[in-house]
């Protein structure tokens, strides 16, 4: 079964099975699915005071990464007195995608010493499997005072921690003494020096261990059961409203446009399942003599299939409504 990108909510599929599934919502693609007007969105719904394109985020907008279905915002003031820089670094859901309950800041991805902060500071010895700064948990922002000067520039890698778990988004990134080194003349040798410089004989340079470059992706599914799905869903909370987990199924998936020869198919007990090794590209997914009433994901084409990349995971969040998976 593949569902058709057509702009309507109200649609009737034939399912392989013989079946007649109404009122189902389409798959949302980030790019077309705005959020629902909160007084902050730009497409003639309401004020627009934070300045942020909620309907286009991160476009044009220095220090704000999209990824994963999450804005990244990093925002840094140098207090030249001091000579300390304050970052405020927040992580927000730009769309229908789980919400944030901690954000982390590898350490690796902090180029000063922290001096001060609002944060918690994670360590091997606390227990954590990462080493870095996070926010409080159920905060989805935090504050770090770090020496010297620090300027946002390129990207970095960072954690969002939901109820699916911990998801690795990539947000902006840090640098320090963002002016750069300052050039100077290397130092004049005598001619003596010069002639037995010259006739030394160079070294081998010793080339660092290559990394492998990722050739596959990966994409996984979560599953949610829903109930008491009103007809008006507008202001449906999804992820808070439905229950994560569903009866067993088993799913489907092939490569966009092809015969269906190629299908994998993946059993589940508890409505959660991943498809590893997958070569990059478009795919399509199929929930076997089952169907959803609404499905997201934070790498969907307009067209509704779905896209893996080499190297990163594509999520799949899943709606099973009235209690059911099958119709």
């Amino acid at each position: 079964m593949r569902i058709q990108h057509i702009p309507a909510l109200l649609v009737v599929l034939i399912l392989a099975s013989g079946a007649t599934l109404t009122s189902i919502d389409l798959w949302q693609p980030p790019d077309t699915h705005a959020r629902q007007d909160q007084g902050d969105d730009d497409r003639g719904h309401g004020n627009d005071p934070d300045g942020i394109d909620e309907d286009n985020p991160g476009r044009n907008q220095p220090g704000v990464v999209v990824s994963g279905g999450y804005l990244i915002e990093v925002g840094c003031d140098f207090d030249e007195d001091d000579n300390v820089t304050e970052c405020d670094i927040s992580a927000d859901d730009t769309w229908d995608v789980p919400d944030v309950d901690r954000l982390t800041v590898p350490a690796e991805a902090v180029c000063a010493d922290v001096l001060d902060g609002k944060f918690v500071h994670l360590a091997p010895e606390t227990g954590a499997e990462v080493t870095g700064f996070a926010s409080e948990e159920g905060d989805d922002d935090l504050e770090l005072v770090m020496s010297g000067r620090v300027a946002v520039d390129g990207t970095a890698s960072y954690q969002v921690t939901t109820v699916d778990g911990v998801i690795p988004v990539e947000g902006p990134g840090l640098v320090c003494d963002p002016a750069g080194a300052v050039e100077t003349a290397p130092p004049q040798m005598s001619t003596a020096t010069e002639t037995a410089t010259a006739a030394a004989p160079s070294p081998t340079p010793t080339q660092p261990p290559s990394t492998p470059v990722p050739t596959t992706g990966s994409l996984s599914i979560v599953t949610y059961t829903c109930t008491d799905v009103p007809e008006d869903r507008t202001d449906f909370d999804w992820f808070e409203r439905c229950g994560r987990g569903a009866d067993p199924m088993t799913f489907s998936l092939t490569s966009a446009g092809s015969t269906g020869k190629d299908a994998i198919t993946l059993q589940t007990d508890s409505g959660e399942v991943t498809f590893e090794e997958l070569e990059p590209g478009e795919y399509e997914l199929d929930a076997v003599d089952a169907s959803w009433c609404r499905a997201t994901s934070d790498n969907v084409t307009a067209e509704s299939t779905l896209v893996v990349e080499a190297g990163a995971t594509t999520r799949v969040w899943l709606f099973m409504c009235d209690g059911t998976t099958g119709v």
